[in-house]
């Protein structure tokens, strides 16, 4: 019985040898283990026993790796929201401009389906293609809510919160990507806390620039939009600045769904603090209407 040729170290393939893959070879796991090698030249040692989980997540995180790794990552987790946004603004207003609109019932609707596509997103993030389906019948979705559900905002507040969003992601995906020189002289990219504050102050004039001039409304509506959209920022580059910390480089889909999985979690956290609060405020109500009927009484 012939056994094939093994091929030995260092030597071309010869015809019929047996190749062995070495996981260790690879471009994502050079990268995390910082090996020289390069990735693509074929190799012939034996198979490697180091697994991605026995690596740290310190070592293996976006925010370990090569500059323009960590660059591309941002790059791409940043894009996918702004592209979302801007998709549920552009098709908002293009109901409006229509007038296209929906009833009450199909507005409630829309809320529902969208808080239940945000649980779904948490729950199927990792379900490929399933979370890209999410994604794209939460964007639809969320323009139709904002655009026909128009008429029952006030003060332009739908677009305004939306808007302001919008501005503030964008140019935080603007700058996020920048690289500067530090200290050392190397080049490095901004903390996610700079690149905020920068872009919170561009929403802030755009937000007085739409009250004073472009479309004046009550400042009691403008500044709830600012709040609104500060909250929702605010928690976009929170969530990227923990992506970037914990998630590999090709997750970067995984960290874009996690931005509104995660929220989610937060809203509901919130609904439910509402609700208790409401139904102790209902009781007070009763108590004390209970209170004044017996004191009528007598």
């Amino acid at each position: 019985m012939k056994h094939a040729p093994v091929q030995r170290p260092g030597l071309a393939p010869a015809p019929g040898a047996m190749v062995r893959f070495d996981a260790t070879k690879t471009a994502t796991a050079s990268a995390i283990l910082g090996t020289d090698d390069d990735p693509t030249a074929p190799t012939f040692a034996p198979p490697s026993t180091v697994r991605a989980s026995d690596v740290p997540v310190e070592a293996r995180c976006v925010d370990s790796m090569p500059l323009d790794i960590q660059r591309g990552f941002r790059h791409k987790m940043m894009g996918l929201l702004v592209v979302q946004l801007m998709v549920m603004l552009v098709g908002g207003a293009v109901l409006v401009a229509l007038d296209i609109g929906v009833s009450q019932d199909t507005f409630s609707l829309l809320f529902l389906g969208m808080a239940t596509m945000l649980l779904a997103m948490w729950t199927l993030k990792n379900v490929y293609p399933l979370n890209y389906v999410l994604y794209t019948l939460f964007t639809l979705v969320g323009a139709v809510f904002f655009g026909g559900g128009n008429a029952y905002f006030r003060s332009g507040a739908n677009f305004q919160i939306l808007g302001y969003t919008t501005v503030n992601t964008f140019v935080m995906f603007l700058l996020c990507t920048r690289t500067a020189k530090n200290q050392s002289g190397e080049d490095q990219l901004p903390e996610w806390g700079d690149v905020y504050k920068k872009a919170y102050v561009v929403m802030l004039a755009t937000a007085v620039g739409v009250q004073v001039g472009i479309a004046p409304g009550t400042w009691g509506h403008a500044l709830s939009s600012v709040m609104f959209s500060s909250f929702f920022t605010f928690w976009f580059r929170y969530d990227a600045e923990k992506m970037c910390a914990v998630l590999s480089p090709d997750d970067y889909m995984m960290g874009f769904l996690s931005m509104w999985a995660d929220f989610f979690s937060v809203l509901a956290v919130c609904a439910t603090l509402m609700c208790l609060c409401g139904a102790g405020g209902d009781g007070g109500g009763d108590v004390g209407g209970i209170a004044d009927a017996s004191s009528a009484t007598v």
